[in-house]
């Protein structure tokens, strides 16, 4: 199995931001900081399972870029939008499950 290196687009702190934002708006601090350390639990998997994946056939993600692959989060609320150059897992946007179309 190969292992890569993980690369996040400065996309996806805004992403993180805005969902950390959600959640603490309806919860509390304790909450947001559990949520969004799941979801870097999550994007840390990426560095054994990104080659396993396959390429999405979802035009959302297509969109994001054309060789996108995902990750379903956890609760399966959020998807992990990422592409493989070379030795490296690049993460595109990380988005709300629901807009995947």
């Amino acid at each position: 199995m190969k292992h890569y290196k993980i690369a996040i687009d400065n996309a996806v702190y805004n992403d993180l931001e805005n969902i950390g934002n959600f959640i603490h708006s309806k919860y509390d601090q304790r909450a947001a900081d559990n949520y969004l350390k799941s979801l870097y639990e999550d994007i840390s998997t990426l560095e054994y399972l990104a080659g396993a994946l396959s390429y999405s056939q979802w035009s959302t993600v297509k969109q994001i870029h054309p060789k996108g692959k995902r990750l379903l989060s956890k609760n399966r609320h959020w998807n992990i939008i990422f592409h493989i150059s070379g030795d490296y897992v690049i993460v595109d946007r990380i988005i709300a499950s629901s807009m995947i179309k």
